[in-house]
């Protein structure tokens, strides 16, 4: 049976709550081992080294072998020899940050509803695997800081990709920063990627040491000004969109250039000349070296 789930709330909508009295991250946390306010310039050298380059990033886990954005998933594509999986994040109503893709929850889990009107203890209770395959039934959507936790136990690197449904982006920075902060995952280990290029414009004022992506369905006018505006280090664009030339543009102007969501290899064979960094894809075994 379906379950339905909805915050006692009233008034306005909690994740509009979180987002109106997010505050400065750097006014209000006591930063730990990281310090992300420091800049390139002036951070110790060694503190935060080069973003570790991968061939290979699943897509929400391992989209093809699991059921998306959980924690089986992630342990698949371990299992699979895959170092980096892609995760969405978003906010639930009571601004915990979880993976999850879509702004509600039909497709995946037995639930009805908006992740808006959820909080965590809602989102404990609904089956995030048994649509997938029966074995993964009883799998949850975790925290972000519990796919944090397993990730460092599986020696997985992450991109972050944000999943904005509302007006809560820029508290989902501010919660992924904290999130992030707390976990003492390896920055070397991870990039944030969003389509809304402004929230990782407020990521680099924020946390400027933390890798950052800008994620394109084609390739923009200005993007160049966009990617050094923004100071992120990678372009992710639709693959169905880009050839050789805007690979190798990308590559010069020394920036890393993946492409989504590859599941042939086939559809990638010429951007590899052209300089291409790595795909990320549901089928990450069609990618890897037998």
């Amino acid at each position: 049976m379906a379950v339905r789930v909805k915050l006692a709330s009233r008034g306005r909508s909690p994740i509009l709550g979180v987002f109106e009295h997010s505050k400065s991250v750097a006014a209000r946390r006591p930063w730990g081992k990281f310090n992300p306010m420091q800049t390139e310039q002036d951070r110790r050298p060694g503190t935060f080294p080069p973003l570790r380059e991968t061939r290979v990033i699943a897509h929400r886990g391992g989209a093809a072998n699991a059921p998306e954005n959980t924690l089986a998933a992630m342990r698949k594509s371990a299992r699979l020899g895959v170092t980096w999986v892609e995760i969405d994040v978003a906010l639930l109503g009571d601004g915990t940050a979880v993976l999850f893709h879509d702004d509600t929850l039909e497709r995946c889990t037995d639930g009805r509803g908006r992740l808006a009107d959820c909080a965590v203890a809602d989102l404990e209770r609904l089956d995030a695997g048994g649509w997938f395959a029966p074995e993964f039934s009883g799998e949850r959507s975790p925290t972000l800081a519990q796919a944090l936790a397993e990730a460092e136990a599986l020696g997985l690197s992450l991109n972050m990709e944000l999943k904005v449904h509302g007006r809560e982006g820029e508290a989902l920075v501010d919660t992924i920063v904290n999130v992030f902060s707390d976990s003492g995952f390896p920055p070397d280990r991870t990039f944030v990627s969003c389509f809304d290029h402004g929230l990782i414009e407020i990521l680099r004022r924020v946390y400027p040491t933390l890798p950052r992506g800008l994620l394109y369905r084609e390739l923009a006018q200005g993007w160049r000004e966009t990617a050094e505006h923004c100071g992120a280090s990678s372009i992710i664009a639709d693959h169905r969109y880009v050839g050789g030339a805007e690979i190798a543009a990308v590559r010069s102007a020394g920036r890393k250039a993946y492409v989504y969501t590859v599941n042939d290899p086939a559809c990638v064979e010429a951007l590899w000349d052209a300089g291409l960094t790595g795909v990320i894809t549901d089928r990450p075994q069609s990618f890897l070296a037998p």
